[in-house]
């Protein structure tokens, strides 16, 4: 399992941009990460080596809601990428959640990890062509959530939207 000392290590180099991060940040940088891991990987063009870029709509919501600019995101994800990829890839053989350490592991979202697997931003389907497919719901709900193509809300106004339905007349 991967340790957070590991990481600082790394980001000890980079000044600049570790007088930028907080725990909080970094913690919810590892968080979003893993929470769109699947989509990382998937939607990356395959490549022998190397880190698969993010793209600009996870970059975008990574900006916003850490308040670093384009350039900080992508030099963090430069700088951890490929310590989260290989966490990742080794967690999806054991067919265990992703996390970086026992306190992020309780909190990283349940992934069915596996071949053949699609994945959307509510659920994954296993051998979706099979007649015995079934979805699979993640367990927590992320802290943003994808409404349409490169467009996301925060999960607090989804729970108002809902309230105001449930209320209104």
């Amino acid at each position: 399992m991967l340790a957070l000392s590991t990481i600082l290590v790394r980001l000890a180099k980079h000044e600049d941009l570790l007088e930028k991060l907080s725990y909080q940040t970094l913690d919810h940088f590892f968080k979003t990460m893993f929470r769109y891991m699947p989509r990382v990987v998937t939607t990356a063009p395959r490549r022998t080596r190397g880190v698969p870029p993010i793209d600009a709509a996870l970059r975008n919501l990574l900006a916003l809601t850490l308040q670093l600019s384009y350039e900080d995101v992508d030099k963090l994800w430069g700088i951890t990428g490929d310590l989260l990829v290989k966490e990742f890839e080794a967690l999806h053989k054991l067919g265990k959640p992703p996390g970086l350490d026992d306190r992020l592991n309780k909190v990283a979202p349940q992934f069915g990890l596996g071949c053949n697997t699609t994945y959307r931003p509510n659920y994954y389907v296993q051998n979706a062509d099979s007649i015995s497919s079934v979805r699979h719901y993640y367990e927590e709900v992320p802290n943003f959530l994808e409404v349409t193509q490169h467009s996301y809300v925060e999960e607090e106004l989804v729970q108002l939207f809902r309230h105001q339905m449930a209320f209104s007349q």
